[in-house]
């Protein structure tokens, strides 16, 4: 239940960040080509991946390459918005 919550509050927070950076004459036509790399690039690629993985090592095997390939990018992702989040802090200055 939880996955499928996640996924789609992942999804609608990518609609909304797809509406929010583009101009306005172009709104349907990035949220149009966002679904369509998800829903056939994506998928097609992530299909293949996973099917040479299972081929390759196994199913017990690829589901553990995948997860470490997901836990290695969720901590490069966290770096990142640490440091983000650093670099953007506003230095309070008080003059005299």
């Amino acid at each position: 239940m939880i996955p499928a919550l996640s996924f789609h509050l992942l999804w609608v927070a990518a609609m909304n960040f797809c509406v929010e950076i583009s101009p306005e004459d172009l709104k349907g036509s990035v949220v149009i080509f966002a679904g369509t790399l998800h829903y056939s690039v994506g998928v097609a690629i992530g299909s293949l991946v996973g099917g040479l993985l299972m081929s390759a090592y196994g199913g017990s095997r690829a589901f553990q390459i995948i997860a470490a390939v997901d836990l290695v990018t969720a901590v490069l992702y966290s770096i990142y918005l640490l440091f983000r989040k650093s670099r953007n802090k506003k230095i309070l200055v008080l003059s005299k």
